[in-house]
């Protein structure tokens, strides 16, 4: 790497450090004696980059929701489970995080399965989508990407969706997930002054600025995918129906306004979204959903929320450029548009283009 593209390092050190507050990917390093307790004591034990300050996206927190007019049911009140009903899935959350555990140190960050797969087809006695949920309801570490890991695999214990009955608690389940960091990008602050001392005139060291910058992307990423695999995978348990997708649209909000990518997350909403439209049994609901669709589009727009992807070179320099979460904004124009029109035309078999082509 030239020395032009080294002045960079510090702050993207930073940025993909602490100052995103993303675990490091040695968090795990030891297979704790105490699962809870380790990943605290990892943490304890981190020292902050010293050339830059923390980089820290540069806007005040997000709404903790999207504003919806009508919000889902409140949880229902939980049947208390004996602790001989809870010892299955309590001792698969254990077994679950030492699995972590070992995977950070052994396969250096690489999480140890692909997909929700712990339990087998045919579940163990006492794991039941009650004794789920009551694991979904605790938190098993401080770490959040540990707290995700286990109960995306805890998931792995129901077959199909939630029964109906259960959709509340899930709900709640799902709107308490562990929500991705800040993109780093998102410190845009101190990556413009990290741009400036090494020199916006310097073409020839955009190439060294990009790969960096590119590793820690990657990293950043690599950090949050058990977050947002476990966010898809408890949407998809959900029963569908109007508050499901109130939660699912949330959570797409969540992902905007921390400048992770929701590109997929909203593809599969809004494809669904519309099926749901065209049987929906209150026009009124369709028109909050387009309502609400229309806000996640201004604040996917928002330049607050869209990370730096790349440094390109211009007419007046090396100059930074940001990239929105959901790449596919014309889905999101188009998809509010046609539920509108749904809600004043209920059944009336419109005419829009269907918006299902999506990017990756």
């Amino acid at each position: 790497m030239k020395t032009t593209a080294r002045l960079l390092v510090p702050a993207i050190a930073a940025a993909f450090g602490i100052g995103v507050n993303v675990p490091s990917l040695r968090a795990a390093d030891a297979p704790p004696a105490k699962p809870a307790e380790a990943p605290a004591k990892v943490a304890a034990g981190e020292k902050p980059a010293e050339p830059d300050k923390p980089m820290t996206p540069d806007k005040a927190a997000p709404p903790e929701k999207l504003a919806m007019p009508d919000k889902p049911a409140a949880p229902a009140r939980p049947v208390p489970l004996k602790p001989a009903e809870r010892m299955a899935v309590q001792t698969a959350a254990n077994a679950l995080l030492l699995e972590y555990g070992k995977a950070m140190k052994e396969k250096k960050g690489e999480l140890p399965r692909e997909k929700s797969d712990y339990f087998p087809e045919a579940k163990p006695a006492g794991v039941t989508p009650e004794t789920v949920l009551d694991g979904l309801a605790k938190r098993h570490s401080s770490d959040p990407r540990a707290d995700a890991y286990v109960k995306w695999q805890l998931l792995s214990g129901i077959s199909g969706q939630f029964p109906p009955e259960l959709k509340s608690k899930a709900l709640a389940a799902y709107q308490a997930a562990p929500r991705p960091p800040a993109h780093p990008g998102l410190g845009k602050m101190n990556l413009d002054r990290a741009l400036n001392r090494v020199g916006i005139m310097k073409k020839e060291a955009e190439g060294d600025i990009n790969k960096e910058y590119s590793t820690g992307v990657s990293q950043y990423l690599s950090n949050i995918d058990v977050i947002l695999e476990y966010r898809d995978e408890l949407y998809a348990r959900l029963p569908v129906d109007f508050d499901t997708y109130v939660a699912g649209l949330n959570d797409v909000y969540e992902r905007v306004t921390a400048g992770a990518p929701a590109n997929e997350a909203w593809g599969k909403i809004s494809a669904a979204l519309r099926g749901w439209a065209i049987t929906a049994k209150d026009p009124k609901q369709v028109m909050r959903v387009a309502g609400v669709i229309t806000k996640l589009r201004e604040t996917n727009k928002d330049d607050r929320n869209r990370p730096y992807a790349k440094v390109t070179w211009t007419d007046q320099g090396l100059k930074w450029s940001a990239e929105s979460p959901i790449r596919d904004d014309k889905s999101l124009e188009e998809t509010a548009a046609w539920l509108a029109e749904q809600a004043k035309n209920p059944g009336g078999g419109l005419g829009f283009k269907d918006p299902t082509e999506k990017k990756k």
